[in-house]
């Protein structure tokens, strides 16, 4: 077993399943699995059996990798080299890796909880509901709610910027002046809105792979733009920059502040497990050790590849633009053009699915409040059922993206603010309070994950302190609906 994973075995061995009378906690085993090799496997068969509901499931490793990347790899790793600038040399790298080892292993954490009393959970909302109880949920859902829409309107202001930079490099080429250029950013933020409004009527994840693979695809394109371009910068220069205290030149305050949000910015980096157990239920049943294994093996595979992109892209675009580097670092080269405009088109076409990876845990509003009604024996009204309620709750849903997208396109410290409200109780309590709860591990186990879960609060607080200050600096000069 590595020192990675949870230590699974240990803690099921120390409470067989016994009398109700001995037992603890009703969720202290996962019935029905057994444990090998350190992973959870399906004591019978290997799979679960078919849901009761009917529920079709089709994914396995692959598929579950591609939505992982597609909804990860985007916003996160362009603005990973200005973190790297904030942040210095030392501190940037350390806390990039401090924050990919947290997230795999409470990751497999997560994982491990996928299944309550022998039934597989549907989403993050339910399995904390099972585990922890009704107050939890609902305060799980207010966070997770909050994050899915802080996310979806950071990859809507990634995709407006890479659509306004496509139109800037058209009219260069073309000489049309600035007068003339439709390059105003309030303007493409409406196409893309209009855009995502076709593709939020995708009935669920099932239905997104194909878009998926592509997205996947294109968050790799342009990663290796930039990681290509800035070791082309430093062949060309023979130069590299960047120093271990990192950008200089600004007050304490200013200093303190971004530092503080670099961290939300890297946290957000690696900030996919608010959406782990909905991806997780896409894996369909009968696989060899059964969906908790096959997401264990998801999720070393996709932390891997992510802090290998996120490592080279930050490190390259540093040692190459030093302190200079912009806050995305596709708007730190403007040459050659074709492939400037290649790496923004990758970036519209990954985030056009990738939003949409991120909504549809929220969609999940329209069959949880007809379920509410079925409760309470009441009818569903026509306005709050099937493709009506569709019809006007997704389009509102995109509208009210489209808005604040507008409202507050301040690209890195968004990212920074969602990193930090986020990653500690999605990434890191959750999954840690409810991996307890089941298996009940010692008490030298148990003091380390509480440790775990006091750090990264503090570091989620001090990250969120300064997202929300730089915002508000940043609103003092803004300008709403400005065509420049």
């Amino acid at each position: 077993m590595s020192n990675s994973e949870p230590d699974t075995k240990l803690a099921v061995e120390e409470h067989k399943v016994g009398s109700d009378a001995e037992a603890p906690h009703p969720h202290k085993v996962l019935k029905g699995y057994s444990v090998e090799g350190g992973a959870l496997s399906n004591a019978c068969s290997g799979g679960v059996e078919v849901d009761k509901a009917g529920i079709r499931r089709t994914g396995g490793v692959w598929s579950t990798l591609f939505l992982v990347i597609t909804a990860v790899i985007g916003s996160g790793v362009l603005s990973l080299p200005y973190s790297l600038a904030m942040l210095g040399w030392v501190a940037g790298i350390v806390s990039l890796l401090v924050f990919a080892w947290i997230t795999l292993y409470t990751s497999q954490l997560l994982a491990d909880c996928h299944i309550v009393d022998g039934e597989r959970t549907r989403s993050y909302i339910e399995q904390v509901g099972k585990i922890m109880g009704r107050k939890h949920l609902i305060i799980i859902a207010w966070v997770q709610q909050v994050n899915l829409v802080l996310t979806a309107l950071a990859y809507s202001i990634t995709a407006t910027y890479a659509m306004v930079n496509v139109a800037n490099s058209v009219c260069e080429a073309n000489g049309t002046t600035e007068a003339r250029c439709f390059n105003a950013f309030w303007k493409w933020a409406l196409i893309h809105g209009g855009m995502q409004f076709f593709f939020s009527y995708i009935p669920d994840m099932d239905s997104s792979i194909w878009p998926c693979v592509l997205g996947a695809f294109c968050s790799f394109l342009y990663s290796f733009i930039a990681l290509g371009r800035a070791l082309d910068e430093i062949s060309e220069t023979n130069t590299v920059y960047g120093t271990v205290s990192g950008i200089s030149g600004l007050s304490s305050s200013e200093k303190a502040f971004g530092v503080m949000n670099s961290l939300g910015a890297i946290q957000f980096a690696f900030n996919f497990s608010m959406i782990l157990p909905e991806i997780q239920d896409t894996i369909k049943d009968g696989l060899k050790g059964g969906p908790i294994k096959a997401m264990r093996r998801t999720v070393n595979i996709s932390v891997a590849l992510m802090t290998g992109f996120y490592l080279a892209v930050a490190v390259s675009g540093y040692l190459a633009y030093g302190n200079d580097v912009a806050g995305n670092i596709l708007d730190s080269f403007a040459t050659p053009r074709w492939l400037v405009d290649m790496a923004n088109i990758a970036v519209i076409i990954h985030l056009l699915p990738a939003y949409q990876v991120w909504s549809q845990p929220f969609f999940f509003i329209e069959s949880n409040q007809a379920s509410w009604w079925g409760k309470r024996g009441r009818k569903v009204p026509k306005l709050l059922s099937g493709w009506y309620f569709r019809a006007w709750f997704r389009p509102l849903y995109v509208a009210i993206i489209t808005f604040l997208t507008v409202c507050v396109p301040f690209f890195s410290y968004i990212i920074g603010f969602a990193g930090a409200l986020g990653f500690w109780p999605a990434t890191v309590y959750y999954p840690i309070e409810m991996w307890i709860k089941m298996y009940q591990p010692s008490k030298n186990m148990r003091f380390w994950l509480e440790a775990l879960n006091i750090f990264c609060l503090v570091s989620s607080i001090v990250a969120l302190i300064g997202a929300v200050q730089l915002i508000v600096v940043a609103w003092g000069d803004f300008c709403f609906f400005c065509d420049a």
